[in-house]
Protein backbone atom coordinates (compact mmCIF):
# COMPACT_ATOMS: atom_id res chain seq x y z
CA UNK A 1 0.00 0.00 0.00
CA UNK A 2 1.44 3.34 -1.01
CA UNK A 3 1.36 6.34 1.30
CA UNK A 4 1.79 8.79 -1.58
CA UNK A 5 -1.88 8.63 -2.60
CA UNK A 6 -2.76 11.45 -0.24
CA UNK A 7 -0.80 14.54 0.83
CA UNK A 8 1.52 13.81 3.72
CA UNK A 9 0.37 15.50 6.87
CA UNK A 10 2.86 17.57 8.81
CA UNK A 11 3.36 15.92 12.16
CA UNK A 12 3.93 17.95 15.30
CA UNK A 13 6.82 16.34 17.18
CA UNK A 14 6.91 17.47 20.80
CA UNK A 15 9.84 16.83 23.10
CA UNK A 16 9.68 17.03 26.88
CA UNK A 17 11.11 20.54 27.18
CA UNK A 18 10.68 23.76 25.23
CA UNK A 19 13.34 25.60 23.27
CA UNK A 20 14.66 28.33 25.56
CA UNK A 21 15.24 30.93 22.84
CA UNK A 22 13.99 31.32 19.29
CA UNK A 23 17.33 30.68 17.67
CA UNK A 24 17.91 28.77 14.45
CA UNK A 25 18.64 25.07 14.82
CA UNK A 26 21.56 23.83 12.72
CA UNK A 27 21.56 20.14 11.86
CA UNK A 28 24.59 18.64 10.14
CA UNK A 29 24.04 15.45 8.17
CA UNK A 30 27.49 14.28 7.07
CA UNK A 31 26.60 10.68 6.25
CA UNK A 32 25.00 9.45 3.04
CA UNK A 33 23.20 6.21 3.85
CA UNK A 34 21.88 3.79 1.26
CA UNK A 35 20.80 1.24 3.87
CA UNK A 36 18.48 3.00 6.34
CA UNK A 37 15.51 3.03 3.96
CA UNK A 38 14.14 -0.46 3.45
CA UNK A 39 10.87 0.06 1.62
CA UNK A 40 10.10 -3.57 0.97
CA UNK A 41 7.31 -5.59 2.58
CA UNK A 42 9.36 -6.23 5.71
CA UNK A 43 9.28 -2.55 6.65
CA UNK A 44 12.22 -0.92 8.41
CA UNK A 45 13.40 0.16 11.83
CA UNK A 46 12.97 3.87 11.04
CA UNK A 47 9.23 3.59 10.55
CA UNK A 48 9.34 4.89 6.98
CA UNK A 49 7.91 1.73 5.41
CA UNK A 50 6.37 3.44 2.41
CA UNK A 51 7.69 4.67 -0.89
CA UNK A 52 6.80 7.46 -3.30
CA UNK A 53 7.32 6.34 -6.89
CA UNK A 54 8.00 8.84 -9.65
CA UNK A 55 8.13 8.09 -13.39
CA UNK A 56 11.46 7.73 -15.18
CA UNK A 57 10.89 8.76 -18.82
CA UNK A 58 12.27 6.47 -21.55
CA UNK A 59 12.20 6.56 -25.33
CA UNK A 60 13.61 4.64 -28.31
CA UNK A 61 15.72 7.65 -29.39
CA UNK A 62 19.42 7.14 -28.71
CA UNK A 63 20.88 10.17 -26.89
CA UNK A 64 23.68 12.17 -28.46
CA UNK A 65 27.14 11.42 -27.14
CA UNK A 66 26.75 7.65 -26.88
CA UNK A 67 29.80 6.03 -28.49
CA UNK A 68 29.60 2.40 -27.41
CA UNK A 69 26.49 0.23 -27.29
CA UNK A 70 26.09 -3.27 -25.93
CA UNK A 71 24.73 -6.06 -28.11
CA UNK A 72 21.05 -5.63 -27.27
CA UNK A 73 18.99 -8.81 -27.32
CA UNK A 74 15.72 -6.93 -27.82
CA UNK A 75 14.27 -3.48 -28.24
CA UNK A 76 16.24 -0.78 -26.40
CA UNK A 77 14.85 2.21 -24.54
CA UNK A 78 16.96 5.15 -23.39
CA UNK A 79 16.74 7.67 -20.58
CA UNK A 80 18.71 9.68 -18.03
CA UNK A 81 19.12 9.66 -14.29
CA UNK A 82 19.43 13.26 -13.08
CA UNK A 83 21.10 13.33 -9.66
CA UNK A 84 22.46 16.56 -8.21
CA UNK A 85 23.40 19.89 -9.79
CA UNK A 86 26.98 19.21 -10.85
CA UNK A 87 28.62 18.81 -14.23
CA UNK A 88 27.99 15.04 -14.23
CA UNK A 89 24.50 15.04 -12.76
CA UNK A 90 22.99 13.41 -15.88
CA UNK A 91 23.75 9.72 -16.35
CA UNK A 92 22.52 8.01 -19.51
CA UNK A 93 21.07 4.52 -19.40
CA UNK A 94 19.56 2.00 -21.78
CA UNK A 95 16.95 -0.63 -20.97
CA UNK A 96 17.17 -3.79 -23.05
CA UNK A 97 13.79 -5.53 -23.04
CA UNK A 98 15.02 -8.69 -24.74
CA UNK A 99 15.18 -12.04 -22.97
CA UNK A 100 13.23 -13.17 -19.94
CA UNK A 101 14.66 -10.43 -17.70
CA UNK A 102 15.33 -6.81 -18.78
CA UNK A 103 18.91 -5.54 -18.65
CA UNK A 104 19.81 -2.02 -17.55
CA UNK A 105 22.99 -0.53 -19.06
CA UNK A 106 24.41 2.61 -17.42
CA UNK A 107 27.10 5.05 -18.59
CA UNK A 108 28.46 5.46 -15.06
CA UNK A 109 31.78 6.88 -16.30
CA UNK A 110 30.07 9.55 -18.42
CA UNK A 111 32.29 8.67 -21.38
CA UNK A 112 29.61 7.55 -23.82
CA UNK A 113 30.15 3.83 -23.15
CA UNK A 114 26.91 2.06 -22.31
CA UNK A 115 28.47 -1.38 -22.51
CA UNK A 116 30.69 -1.10 -19.42
CA UNK A 117 28.08 -1.45 -16.66
CA UNK A 118 24.94 -3.52 -16.70
CA UNK A 119 22.40 -4.75 -14.17
CA UNK A 120 19.86 -7.54 -14.60
CA UNK A 121 19.22 -8.81 -11.08
CA UNK A 122 15.56 -7.84 -11.26
CA UNK A 123 13.13 -9.62 -9.02
CA UNK A 124 10.50 -10.35 -11.66
CA UNK A 125 6.97 -11.58 -11.31
CA UNK A 126 6.72 -14.40 -13.78
CA UNK A 127 4.11 -16.35 -15.67
CA UNK A 128 5.45 -19.36 -17.56
CA UNK A 129 8.92 -17.89 -17.18
CA UNK A 130 8.00 -14.53 -18.72
CA UNK A 131 7.64 -11.29 -16.70
CA UNK A 132 4.09 -10.08 -17.20
CA UNK A 133 3.69 -7.56 -14.41
CA UNK A 134 6.77 -5.82 -13.13
CA UNK A 135 10.20 -6.44 -11.67
CA UNK A 136 12.28 -4.49 -9.18
CA UNK A 137 15.95 -3.61 -9.27
CA UNK A 138 18.16 -1.59 -6.92
CA UNK A 139 21.13 0.29 -8.34
CA UNK A 140 23.67 2.65 -6.75
CA UNK A 141 24.83 5.61 -8.85
CA UNK A 142 26.62 8.88 -8.08
CA UNK A 143 24.96 12.22 -7.42
CA UNK A 144 27.09 15.08 -8.75
CA UNK A 145 27.24 18.45 -6.99
CA UNK A 146 28.99 21.77 -7.31
CA UNK A 147 29.50 23.11 -3.77
CA UNK A 148 30.99 26.62 -3.66
CA UNK A 149 32.46 25.96 -7.09
CA UNK A 150 34.02 22.64 -6.04
CA UNK A 151 32.78 19.40 -7.69
CA UNK A 152 31.70 16.64 -5.31
CA UNK A 153 30.01 13.26 -5.70
CA UNK A 154 28.08 11.10 -3.27
CA UNK A 155 26.50 7.67 -3.68
CA UNK A 156 22.79 7.60 -4.46
CA UNK A 157 20.76 4.39 -4.43
CA UNK A 158 17.54 3.99 -6.38
CA UNK A 159 14.96 1.25 -6.57
CA UNK A 160 13.45 0.80 -10.03
CA UNK A 161 10.50 -1.16 -11.24
CA UNK A 162 9.55 -1.78 -14.81
CA UNK A 163 6.18 -2.57 -16.31
CA UNK A 164 6.74 -4.86 -19.26
CA UNK A 165 4.69 -5.01 -22.41
CA UNK A 166 4.63 -3.48 -25.91
CA UNK A 167 5.39 -0.08 -24.32
CA UNK A 168 7.40 -0.63 -21.11
CA UNK A 169 7.40 1.99 -18.37
CA UNK A 170 9.91 2.69 -15.61
CA UNK A 171 9.22 3.98 -12.12
CA UNK A 172 11.72 4.75 -9.37
CA UNK A 173 11.87 5.59 -5.68
CA UNK A 174 14.71 6.60 -3.42
CA UNK A 175 16.73 4.33 -1.15
CA UNK A 176 19.02 7.15 0.00
CA UNK A 177 19.02 9.43 3.05
CA UNK A 178 21.33 11.91 4.75
CA UNK A 179 21.90 11.15 8.43
CA UNK A 180 23.49 12.87 11.41
CA UNK A 181 23.01 14.07 14.97
CA UNK A 182 22.54 17.44 16.65
CA UNK A 183 22.34 18.79 20.19
CA UNK A 184 19.09 20.19 21.56
CA UNK A 185 17.94 20.78 25.11
CA UNK A 186 21.03 18.98 26.39
CA UNK A 187 20.22 15.83 24.41
CA UNK A 188 21.74 14.29 21.31
CA UNK A 189 19.05 13.85 18.68
CA UNK A 190 19.31 11.83 15.50
CA UNK A 191 18.16 13.25 12.15
CA UNK A 192 17.23 11.69 8.83
CA UNK A 193 16.67 13.70 5.62
CA UNK A 194 14.95 12.12 2.63
CA UNK A 195 14.09 13.63 -0.75
CA UNK A 196 11.41 11.80 -2.73
CA UNK A 197 11.83 13.34 -6.18
CA UNK A 198 14.83 11.06 -6.84
CA UNK A 199 16.90 14.03 -7.99
CA UNK A 200 19.48 14.19 -5.21
CA UNK A 201 18.45 17.82 -4.70
CA UNK A 202 17.52 18.53 -1.09
CA UNK A 203 17.07 22.30 -1.39
CA UNK A 204 13.49 23.17 -2.36
CA UNK A 205 11.77 26.55 -2.74
CA UNK A 206 9.18 27.31 -0.10
CA UNK A 207 5.65 26.45 -1.09
CA UNK A 208 3.34 29.46 -0.91
CA UNK A 209 0.37 29.08 1.43
CA UNK A 210 -2.64 31.30 1.90
CA UNK A 211 -3.66 32.65 5.32
CA UNK A 212 -5.51 29.41 6.06
CA UNK A 213 -2.49 27.25 5.36
CA UNK A 214 -3.66 25.89 2.00
CA UNK A 215 -1.27 25.77 -0.98
CA UNK A 216 -1.69 28.62 -3.47
CA UNK A 217 -0.53 26.36 -6.29
CA UNK A 218 -2.09 22.99 -7.09
CA UNK A 219 1.26 21.65 -8.34
CA UNK A 220 2.56 19.00 -5.96
CA UNK A 221 6.32 18.47 -5.64
CA UNK A 222 7.67 15.30 -4.00
CA UNK A 223 8.73 16.40 -0.53
CA UNK A 224 12.02 16.58 1.32
CA UNK A 225 11.22 15.13 4.75
CA UNK A 226 13.02 15.65 8.04
CA UNK A 227 12.80 12.82 10.58
CA UNK A 228 14.07 13.10 14.15
CA UNK A 229 14.49 10.54 16.91
CA UNK A 230 16.81 8.85 19.37
CA UNK A 231 19.91 7.84 17.35
CA UNK A 232 20.29 4.75 19.54
CA UNK A 233 16.69 3.68 18.84
CA UNK A 234 15.77 4.06 15.17
CA UNK A 235 12.19 3.01 15.89
CA UNK A 236 11.67 6.35 17.68
CA UNK A 237 12.20 8.43 14.52
CA UNK A 238 9.20 10.46 13.38
CA UNK A 239 8.65 12.85 10.53
CA UNK A 240 8.67 16.39 11.93
CA UNK A 241 7.98 18.23 8.69
CA UNK A 242 8.72 18.84 5.05
CA UNK A 243 11.20 21.53 4.13
CA UNK A 244 8.96 23.20 1.56
CA UNK A 245 6.39 24.36 4.14
CA UNK A 246 6.48 25.75 7.70
CA UNK A 247 6.04 23.13 10.43
CA UNK A 248 5.95 22.80 14.20
CA UNK A 249 8.89 21.23 16.03
CA UNK A 250 9.52 21.13 19.78
CA UNK A 251 6.47 23.32 20.32
CA UNK A 252 7.68 26.12 18.01
CA UNK A 253 7.17 26.94 14.36
CA UNK A 254 10.02 26.74 11.87
CA UNK A 255 10.86 26.83 8.21
CA UNK A 256 13.62 24.49 7.11
CA UNK A 257 16.26 25.03 4.47
CA UNK A 258 18.71 22.36 3.35
CA UNK A 259 21.92 22.65 1.39
CA UNK A 260 21.61 21.33 -2.13
CA UNK A 261 23.36 18.05 -1.22
CA UNK A 262 21.44 17.64 2.06
CA UNK A 263 24.54 17.81 4.26
CA UNK A 264 23.13 20.65 6.35
CA UNK A 265 19.67 21.77 7.45
CA UNK A 266 18.88 25.07 9.17
CA UNK A 267 15.56 25.42 11.00
CA UNK A 268 14.63 29.10 11.31
CA UNK A 269 11.84 30.30 13.64
CA UNK A 270 8.77 31.38 11.67
CA UNK A 271 5.36 32.92 12.12
CA UNK A 272 4.14 31.95 8.66
CA UNK A 273 0.89 29.95 8.40
CA UNK A 274 1.35 26.23 8.93
CA UNK A 275 0.31 23.82 6.22
CA UNK A 276 -3.29 22.84 6.85
CA UNK A 277 -3.29 19.12 7.44
CA UNK A 278 -5.78 16.84 5.73
CA UNK A 279 -8.94 15.97 7.65
CA UNK A 280 -8.85 12.71 9.59
CA UNK A 281 -9.32 9.79 7.20
CA UNK A 282 -12.84 8.48 6.96
CA UNK A 283 -13.34 4.76 7.54
CA UNK A 284 -14.05 2.56 4.57
CA UNK A 285 -17.70 1.96 3.85
CA UNK A 286 -19.18 -0.48 6.34
CA UNK A 287 -21.02 -3.70 5.53
CA UNK A 288 -24.66 -3.03 4.78
CA UNK A 289 -24.10 0.49 3.43
CA UNK A 290 -25.42 1.12 -0.08
CA UNK A 291 -22.44 1.37 -2.43
CA UNK A 292 -22.46 4.83 -4.09
CA UNK A 293 -23.15 4.84 -7.80
CA UNK A 294 -20.54 6.35 -10.12
CA UNK A 295 -19.65 6.70 -13.76
CA UNK A 296 -16.29 5.56 -15.14
CA UNK A 297 -14.86 5.46 -18.66
CA UNK A 298 -14.27 2.16 -20.45
CA UNK A 299 -11.25 1.70 -22.76
CA UNK A 300 -13.47 2.18 -25.84
CA UNK A 301 -14.62 5.56 -24.56
CA UNK A 302 -18.07 4.44 -23.47
CA UNK A 303 -19.20 4.93 -19.89
CA UNK A 304 -20.16 2.39 -17.27
CA UNK A 305 -22.00 2.86 -14.00
CA UNK A 306 -21.93 0.70 -10.92
CA UNK A 307 -25.74 0.59 -11.19
CA UNK A 308 -25.33 -1.28 -14.49
CA UNK A 309 -24.04 -4.27 -12.49
CA UNK A 310 -26.89 -4.45 -9.99
CA UNK A 311 -28.23 -7.96 -9.59
CA UNK A 312 -24.75 -9.50 -9.49
CA UNK A 313 -22.14 -9.81 -6.79
CA UNK A 314 -19.60 -7.15 -7.75
CA UNK A 315 -15.86 -7.22 -7.15
CA UNK A 316 -14.92 -3.53 -7.34
CA UNK A 317 -11.15 -3.11 -7.39
CA UNK A 318 -9.44 0.30 -7.14
CA UNK A 319 -5.94 0.40 -8.66
CA UNK A 320 -3.43 2.56 -10.56
CA UNK A 321 -0.92 1.92 -13.31
CA UNK A 322 1.97 3.19 -11.14
CA UNK A 323 1.04 1.11 -8.09
CA UNK A 324 3.32 -1.90 -7.71
CA UNK A 325 1.11 -3.86 -5.27
CA UNK A 326 -1.87 -3.24 -7.58
CA UNK A 327 -0.03 -4.78 -10.52
CA UNK A 328 1.08 -7.66 -8.31
CA UNK A 329 -2.53 -8.42 -7.44
CA UNK A 330 -3.79 -8.38 -11.05
CA UNK A 331 -3.09 -12.06 -11.94
CA UNK A 332 -4.96 -13.09 -8.80
CA UNK A 333 -7.99 -11.02 -9.77
CA UNK A 334 -7.78 -12.36 -13.34
CA UNK A 335 -7.85 -15.90 -12.00
CA UNK A 336 -10.97 -15.23 -9.92
CA UNK A 337 -12.67 -13.54 -12.85
CA UNK A 338 -12.00 -16.51 -15.14
CA UNK A 339 -13.13 -18.96 -12.48
CA UNK A 340 -16.49 -17.24 -11.91
CA UNK A 341 -17.49 -15.46 -15.13
CA UNK A 342 -19.38 -18.43 -16.55
CA UNK A 343 -21.67 -18.52 -13.50
CA UNK A 344 -23.25 -15.22 -14.49
CA UNK A 345 -23.50 -14.32 -10.81
CA UNK A 346 -20.33 -12.25 -10.41
CA UNK A 347 -19.09 -9.07 -12.11
CA UNK A 348 -15.56 -7.70 -11.83
CA UNK A 349 -14.70 -4.05 -12.44
CA UNK A 350 -11.21 -2.66 -11.94
CA UNK A 351 -11.33 1.14 -11.73
CA UNK A 352 -8.06 2.98 -12.38
CA UNK A 353 -7.89 5.86 -9.88
CA UNK A 354 -5.40 8.55 -8.81
CA UNK A 355 -3.91 8.27 -12.29
CA UNK A 356 -3.60 9.93 -15.70
CA UNK A 357 -5.60 8.93 -18.77
CA UNK A 358 -2.57 8.44 -21.08
CA UNK A 359 -1.02 6.05 -18.55
CA UNK A 360 -4.30 4.10 -18.36
CA UNK A 361 -4.58 3.94 -22.15
CA UNK A 362 -1.00 2.69 -22.45
CA UNK A 363 -1.62 0.08 -19.75
CA UNK A 364 -4.69 -1.22 -21.60
CA UNK A 365 -2.65 -1.68 -24.78
CA UNK A 366 0.26 -3.30 -22.94
CA UNK A 367 -1.96 -5.75 -21.05
CA UNK A 368 -4.27 -6.73 -23.89
CA UNK A 369 -4.70 -10.49 -23.71
CA UNK A 370 -2.94 -10.67 -20.33
CA UNK A 371 -5.83 -9.38 -18.23
CA UNK A 372 -9.36 -9.85 -19.53
CA UNK A 373 -11.51 -8.64 -16.63
CA UNK A 374 -13.26 -5.31 -17.30
CA UNK A 375 -11.36 -2.14 -16.41
CA UNK A 376 -12.38 1.52 -16.48
CA UNK A 377 -10.85 4.92 -15.79
CA UNK A 378 -11.97 7.39 -13.14
CA UNK A 379 -12.54 10.66 -15.08
CA UNK A 380 -11.46 12.65 -12.00
CA UNK A 381 -7.89 11.44 -12.60
CA UNK A 382 -5.65 12.80 -9.85
CA UNK A 383 -8.18 15.47 -8.93
CA UNK A 384 -10.05 15.88 -5.64
CA UNK A 385 -13.32 14.29 -6.83
CA UNK A 386 -11.94 10.79 -7.10
CA UNK A 387 -14.43 7.94 -7.08
CA UNK A 388 -12.21 5.99 -4.71
CA UNK A 389 -11.35 8.85 -2.37
CA UNK A 390 -14.52 10.93 -2.32
CA UNK A 391 -17.17 8.19 -2.55
CA UNK A 392 -15.45 5.12 -1.10
CA UNK A 393 -13.04 6.71 1.45
CA UNK A 394 -10.04 4.92 -0.04
CA UNK A 395 -6.70 6.01 1.45
CA UNK A 396 -4.37 3.49 -0.22
CA UNK A 397 -4.49 1.03 -3.07
CA UNK A 398 -5.20 -1.65 -3.97
CA UNK A 399 -8.53 -1.52 -2.17
CA UNK A 400 -11.27 -3.96 -3.14
CA UNK A 401 -14.95 -3.80 -2.26
CA UNK A 402 -17.26 -6.79 -2.49
CA UNK A 403 -20.80 -5.63 -3.21
CA UNK A 404 -23.99 -7.70 -2.93
CA UNK A 405 -26.54 -8.05 -5.76
CA UNK A 406 -28.79 -5.54 -3.95
CA UNK A 407 -26.02 -2.92 -4.15
CA UNK A 408 -24.96 -3.03 -0.50
CA UNK A 409 -21.38 -3.42 0.67
CA UNK A 410 -20.44 -6.89 1.87
CA UNK A 411 -16.84 -6.15 2.89
CA UNK A 412 -13.69 -4.27 1.89
CA UNK A 413 -10.12 -5.50 1.52
CA UNK A 414 -6.99 -3.33 1.59
CA UNK A 415 -3.62 -4.23 0.11
CA UNK A 416 -2.38 -7.49 -1.34
CA UNK A 417 -0.47 -10.19 0.51
CA UNK A 418 0.79 -12.24 -2.42
CA UNK A 419 -0.33 -15.52 -3.94
CA UNK A 420 -1.35 -16.88 -0.52
CA UNK A 421 -3.76 -13.98 0.07
CA UNK A 422 -7.14 -15.72 -0.05
CA UNK A 423 -9.24 -13.04 1.67
CA UNK A 424 -11.28 -12.39 -1.46
CA UNK A 425 -11.97 -16.09 -1.99
CA UNK A 426 -13.13 -16.41 1.62
CA UNK A 427 -15.39 -13.37 1.30
CA UNK A 428 -16.89 -14.70 -1.95
CA UNK A 429 -17.55 -18.07 -0.37
CA UNK A 430 -19.28 -16.40 2.57
CA UNK A 431 -21.38 -14.44 0.08
CA UNK A 432 -22.52 -17.68 -1.58
CA UNK A 433 -20.31 -17.60 -4.68
CA UNK A 434 -17.28 -19.76 -3.86
CA UNK A 435 -14.34 -19.96 -6.26
CA UNK A 436 -14.13 -23.58 -7.55
CA UNK A 437 -11.39 -25.42 -5.71
CA UNK A 438 -9.94 -26.94 -8.87
CA UNK A 439 -9.29 -23.56 -10.43
CA UNK A 440 -8.24 -22.00 -7.14
CA UNK A 441 -5.46 -24.57 -6.71
CA UNK A 442 -4.30 -23.96 -10.29
CA UNK A 443 -3.50 -20.30 -9.66
CA UNK A 444 0.18 -19.49 -9.70
CA UNK A 445 1.76 -16.06 -9.55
Amino acid sequence: MLKNLIPLSVLAFGLTTQVATAKPIVIKLPTVSTTVLHTDKSGNAYGRNFYMPVPLPISTTKPAGIKELPAFSGKAYYGEFKLGNGDQSETTFALDMGGNVPTLYVDKDHNGDLAAYHYNSWKPYLRNGVPVDYGTLKVTLNASYKINGTPETTPYKLALYVFTGPTPRLMMYTQTARTGTFEMNGNTEGALLVEDACTGIYKLPMQKLDSSGHPVSSVQVPPVELWVGNPAKPSTYQEVGTLSTPFKFDGKEYVGTASVDGSKVVLTPSNLPLLAGPPPPKPLLAAGVMAPNFTAILPDGKSIQLADLKGKTVILDFWATWCGPCQESMPHLEHIYNALKSSGKVAVLGVCVFDNKPAFDAWVVAKKGVFTFPVAYDPAGRGPNSIAGKLYNVQGIPTTYLIAPDGKVITSLVGYGGASDNRLELALAKAGVPVPATTASAYKH
